[in-house]
């Protein structure tokens, strides 16, 4: 029979608070590469539950993001928000000491980030099939606009872009009016929002489940602004329309007036 003592329950509730404290993906480490929105959405999503994010940026020039849109106090508020919770560090990626720096520090990471063309991380010898040789752990998380393979995989992927072919700003706007754009960068943050849910499964997939494998994950930004609109599309063969702040498949889904 178990007693417990005072001294036994002091510790023990001690030991509870220390656990309470720690965040969810305390002791996750990740490399994050690439710029910009969509690959550093999905690390920020990982550095905000505790997850120990080393961001590589290029030496003298950091991350655009730094820099853009409006400012505060001489840095960008798109940089506080993406930024935060990371450890920041430069690296020449295209130089080979910066690519043989990447090589020491996967062997100590559980998940690397990255959004860079594809094709990119091949030509640094830094791709997936490259790196698994040095951490047959590592899950490596690929944001890009098209996907890693197929015709389009080559071309430079922007959010604007990937709304487009993606149907999203078909059906935004009123009928009467011309596509509009969502005033956010949703391409951007469903491609990264949708990287962190993969790394998330691979993670479980790895340790739970008893892989003991890493995996790569792709996330494509065509593919993020699609993925609402295709099932009805795709199924029945519906052409989705603008229908401004109201809805047809909801009752109370228009915006009405407060007065």
């Amino acid at each position: 029979m178990l007693t417990i003592t005072r001294g036994n329950y002091i510790y023990m509730n001690n030991m509870l608070r220390e656990v309470q404290k720690r965040k969810p993906l305390e002791g996750l480490r990740v490399l994050e590469l690439g710029q910009l929105l969509a690959g550093p959405f999905a690390g920020v999503l990982l550095a905000w539950f505790g997850a120990e994010v080393i961001k590589v940026e290029q030496p003298a020039i950091g991350d655009p993001l730094r820099n853009w849109r409006a400012m505060h106090k001489g840095t960008a508020l798109w940089w506080y928000i993406l930024g935060r919770n990371k450890k920041s560090i430069t690296l020449d990626l295209r130089h080979p000491i910066g690519q043989e720096i990447v090589r020491k520090l996967v062997t100590h990471m559980d998940v690397l980030l990255e959004n860079f063309k594809p094709g990119t991380m091949e030509k640094w010898g830094l791709g997936y099939e490259d790196l698994r040789k040095l951490n047959p752990k590592l899950i490596m998380a690929r944001v890009s606009g098209w996907g890693q393979t197929g015709p389009n995989a080559r071309k430079p992927g922007f959010a604007s872009v990937a709304e487009g072919v993606g149907g999203l700003r078909y059906v935004t706007g009123y009928p009467d009016r011309p596509p509009a754009r969502p005033n956010l960068s949703l391409g951007d943050s469903l491609a990264g929002l949708h990287a962190a849910l993969g790394v998330m499964i691979a993670l479980y997939y790895r340790d739970i489940v008893g892989a003991r494998t890493g995996h790569t994950i792709c996330a494509e930004l065509s593919a993020s602004a699609k993925v609402r609109n295709c099932r009805e599309s795709c199924r029945l063969a519906l052409i989705l329309a603008k229908e401004g702040s109201t809805s047809s498949s909801a009752a109370i889904a228009t915006a009405f007036s407060s007065d």
